[in-house]
């Protein structure tokens, strides 16, 4: 029975591996399998009012995705220096991956701080994680780089259902923190 039971879990933990293997933020579109900020131009973020939509024609691949760029000038620019420009924490939600949990992450929902992109997944999750950027970077950063990068989605967000980590916190004590920091009601729904 025991023996059975194994085999499930390790049959089941082996067809989420094979389904997760993307490790970054990505979409479909075109001959793009693997295309970042839904087609958003990277550059554009630093240097327009707002993203920019690119074009196939002018697209740059870097690490494990594909980026569309506005203009040639935005592509060369970002071919020049692809880590200034590109995504922190693959395009997934920040705080999120604070959390060491990779969600996804609306490319419309984005904050440059200190030179570098964030995205989120929604105004919610930018509203909370600027209550502490700093501290919201810093755990980013560690899990990102100790055992999120170049791992498959599906795997190491399953670990982090089953183990959280320590400063996990609930939708409930998470808005309540937020009411505490911000003295504004946390919205209604996630």
């Amino acid at each position: 029975m025991l023996q059975a039971a194994l085999r499930c879990v390790l049959v089941t933990l082996t067809i989420a591996v094979a389904q997760g293997c993307a490790v970054y933020n990505t979409t479909s579109d075109g001959t793009d399998h693997d295309l970042m900020l839904l087609g958003h131009d990277p550059v554009s973020y630093f240097t327009a009012t707002a993203p920019l939509k690119g074009s196939a024609e002018w697209s740059a691949r870097h690490r494990h995705g594909t980026f569309r760029f506005a203009s040639a000038q935005n592509r060369e620019r970002f071919l020049a220096a692809p880590d200034r420009y590109a995504p922190q924490y693959g395009a997934f939600c920040a705080k999120g991956v604070s959390y060491a949990i990779r969600a996804g992450g609306d490319p419309l929902v984005y904050e440059i701080r200190d030179g570098r992109l964030f995205i989120f997944v929604n105004d919610y999750a930018r509203e909370y994680w600027r209550t502490d950027p700093t501290e919201f970077i810093r755990k980013a950063d560690r899990y990102w780089q100790s055992e999120l990068e170049d791992v498959p989605v599906k795997l190491s967000n399953l670990k982090r259902f089953v183990w959280r980590v320590p400063h996990y916190k609930s939708y409930a004590e998470e808005f309540a923190d937020y009411e505490k920091r911000t003295g504004k009601s946390a919205p209604t729904s996630r």
